[in-house]
């Protein structure tokens, strides 16, 4: 709202965009008639629905993932009692 000799100017845009104004007699005349424009040009949006009261687990991107077997916890890794045996070494070759 702004004023103009002795006019008081309510100012809004409309619902597709475009600038429009009004000349009232009284600031407090267009303060109310530009609030009530501004909110019938931009109703409030409705959100998203409320989060349900009961909470799940994430999902993982991977899907399913097995349980830890509780027997296998003790035994130790097949792979790291293993001695590692040196590589025999490649002697070069000639063509």
């Amino acid at each position: 709202m702004h004023q103009e000799h002795n006019r008081f100017y309510a100012d809004w845009y409309d619902r597709k965009g475009k600038r429009r104004r009004k000349a009232f007699l009284t600031a407090e005349a267009a303060t109310a008639h530009e609030l009530e424009q501004k909110a019938q040009s931009r109703p409030k949006k409705i959100g998203p629905a409320p989060k349900s009261p009961r909470s799940s687990a994430p999902i993982s991107k991977r899907g399913n993932l097995k349980e830890p077997d509780p027997t296998a916890a003790g035994k130790p890794c097949s792979t790291s009692a293993k001695p590692s045996s040196p590589k025999p070494a490649r002697s070069p070759s000639m063509p």
